[in-house]
């Protein structure tokens, strides 16, 4: 996991909007090609390997990225050390970078979660419908795309459990932009359960869609040994 913290010369600049448009092609730049365009599931699926969030506020901004190699994750370090990750004309006057483990250990299975899970389906007349955390569809949906990531990115079938509970979400839902999407997200925290290994993994890859356009990465909050 890479934590980075850019602070801008010029502060309350106007990119909110554009913000997760801007650090989705910086770090592209220092990705292979085939990351760009994804990774093919047997149904046709494409998924991501990496999954990053951003925040702004104020003089800074603050990056999260994870990625399942983590080559990825030492190479997007190196370019920021070295002056070379650009967010557009944004002038960076000075980054704090930091790499860290996050993983859980062989013998944990359970663990909370929080962060912005997107997730969304097609209505009858075919308009996206984002659905809350609290929804039971959402763990269905989440629950069967980890799944399928998981199998397509690391080649073998995926044989054990996989609960994912919402314990909590907040009242009014966020708003992440990528570009001329607005996509509908809410503050929530899970309960996953399962083997340690698919726990790794969606720590490194997020949950739900839109993950490389800042939906999707979760924080792990808690571990507990069963």
């Amino acid at each position: 996991m890479l934590t980075a913290k850019l602070c801008v010369t010029t502060p309350n600049l106007l990119i909110r909007q554009s913000l997760n448009e801007l650090v989705q092609a910086a770090i592209y730049k220092h990705l292979p090609s085939e990351e760009h365009d994804g990774h093919s599931a047997a149904n046709g699926k494409k998924f991501k390997k990496s999954v990053f969030q951003a925040i702004y506020s104020g003089s800074e901004i603050n990056i999260n990225f994870s990625s399942l190699d983590k080559s990825h994750e030492e190479a997007l370090a190196k370019a920021i050390l070295k002056g070379d990750f650009y967010l557009g004309a944004i002038h960076i006057a000075n980054t704090q970078v930091s790499l860290q483990l996050k993983n859980v250990a062989e013998s944990v299975n359970t663990i909370e979660v929080d962060g912005y899970v997107c997730v969304h389906i097609k209505d009858a007349f075919n308009k996206r419908l984002y659905i809350e955390p609290r929804d039971s569809r959402f763990a269905q949906i989440v629950t069967k795309n980890a799944i399928e990531k998981y199998e397509a990115l690391l080649g073998e079938p995926f044989c054990d459990k996989l609960e994912i509970k919402t314990l909590w979400q907040d009242k009014k839902p966020t708003i992440i932009f990528y570009k001329a999407a607005k996509h509908e997200t809410y503050k929530a925290r899970y309960l996953l359960n399962a083997p340690a290994k698919m726990l790794n993994f969606i720590l490194d890859t997020g949950l739900g869609s839109k993950i490389m356009q800042g939906c999707g990465w979760v924080n792990m909050i808690k571990n507990k040994n069963v």
